[in-house]
C-alpha cells in the first residue's frame, strides 16, 4: 500500500498487515470517533466537536503559516523556535490529544544527568514513560531529517537552566548529539525508558517503537507532502485528503488509542 507522504521505513508495519488489516482497523477507528462525536454533541449542542481526523486535516493552515512567518527571518535562533512552537507544535499536539508542556526533561545515564527538550509526554497506569514528544528543532528555512537535527543551546532557546543535566555541544551553542543519538543513547538508554517516541520537526513526524528502534524500523511523516501545497495540487484534493487522514489513522491516532488505554 503506497501512502503519499508516510515512509515504513525498514518495514515498521509488515508487508502483510499494510496489505491486509489497515482498511478494516481505519473503518473502525472512525466509527468510534463518530459515536464519541454524536455522543458530545448530545452532551453539549453548543460545543465545538470534531474528530482527531478533522482535527489532524486543519494542521494544514497553521503549517502553511508557519512557512509564511518563517520568510525573512535572520539567523536568530529564538525567533524560529517561537514561530515552530505557537504556530504549530502546539496545535499539532492538540490535535493528537496530548497536553502541550515543553520542558527539558533530566535523564540519567551511569549516573550522570543529561536533557533533552520535550513538547509533551505521557505515563502508563503505573506512572511510568509511555510516550515522549521530542522536539527536533530546525533552525533554518531548509528541510531537515529530525534525526540529523541537534539541540539547540543558545540562549534563549530549548535549553533554559544548564543546571538539570548535560547537553554535549560543540562550543557554538549548538548540540554535538544528533536526535538519532539521543534517542538511542539518551532516551531509550535509561533504566525506565519509554515505549514510544513521536520526534516532532517543521519537516517531518517520527513515530518510533522502542522494540523495532534497534533495526531503525519507524514510521516517517513527510508535512510538505501532508500539510503543504503538493497535498492540494500534485496529488489533487481527494488524494491529499487520503494521504493525510491515512498517515493519522494508520500512525499517529491509532497509536494514541492504544497508548491512553495503557
Amino acid at each position: 500500500m503506497a501512502l503519499p507522504g508516510i515512509s515504513n521505513a525498514n518495514e515498521f508495519y509488515s508487508a502483510h498487515y499494510l496489505e491486509s488489516v489497515p482498511a478494516g482497523d481505519i473503518k473502525k477507528v472512525r466509527e468510534r470517533w463518530a459515536e464519541q462525536a454524536k455522543a458530545q454533541l448530545e452532551a453539549d449542542p453548543t460545543g465545538d466537536v470534531s474528530t482527531p481526523e478533522a482535527q489532524f486535516k486543519a494542521l494544514r493552515k497553521p503549517w502553511q503559516k508557519l512557512r509564511e512567518a518563517e520568510i525573512g527571518i535572520t539567523e536568530e535562533p529564538a525567533e524560529w523556535l517561537r514561530l515552530q512552537r505557537e504556530l504549530f507544535f502546539q496545535p499539532l499536539l492538540e490535535a493528537l490529544g496530548y497536553p502541550y508542556a515543553p520542558k527539558d526533561e533530566p535523564v540519567l545515564i551511569g549516573g550522570e544527568a543529561y536533557q533533552v527538550p520535550l513538547l509533551g509526554e505521557v505515563s502508563n497506569a503505573k506512572g511510568e514513560p509511555w510516550l515522549w514528544v521530542v522536539e527536533c528543532f530546525n533552525p533554518s528555512d531548509k528541510a531537515a531529517d529530525p534525526l540529523e537535527l541537534t539541540i539547540t543551546t543558545r540562549w534563549g532557546c530549548q535549553i533554559d537552566d544548564p543546571s538539570l543535566g548535560t547537553v554535549l555541544t560543540d562550543g557554538d551553542g549548538q548540540g554535538s548529539e544528533s536526535w538519532e543519538e539521543l534517542i538511542s543513547e539518551r532516551i531509550f538508554g535509561q533504566e525506565i525508558p519509554p515505549r514510544w517516541v513521536l520526534a516532532v520537526s517543521r519537516d517531518q513526524l517520527l513515530l518510533i517503537d522502542r522494540q523495532k528502534w534497534a533495526a531503525s524500523r519507524l514510521l516517517r511523516f513527510e508535512l510538505g507532502t501532508l500539510l503543504g501545497e503538493l497535498a492540494r495540487h500534485e496529488f489533487g484534493p481527494e488524494a491529499g485528503d487520503r494521504a493525510r487522514c491515512n498517515s493519522d489513522l494508520n500512525g499517529i491516532s491509532s497509536w494514541r488509542s492504544k497508548s491512553s488505554a495503557s
